[in-house]
């Protein structure tokens, strides 16, 4: 994405209330494996985390 991550894409779309939790389900799709990594996702509001 050339200027915001999914990260921050996600937040932005959570937080504005243009996805809605109930209405939009968020899949991380990622090479990243950390946890740290997947607490990332799960506070930006993303549903699901796969690696």
């Amino acid at each position: 994405m050339p200027r915001l991550n999914g990260l921050e894409a996600t937040h932005i779309l959570r937080k504005e209330n243009i996805c809605s939790m109930a209405g939009t389900f968020i899949v991380a799709l990622t090479a990243n494996t950390s946890a740290a990594d997947k607490y990332a996702c799960k506070e930006a509001g993303m549903n699901l985390f796969r690696n």
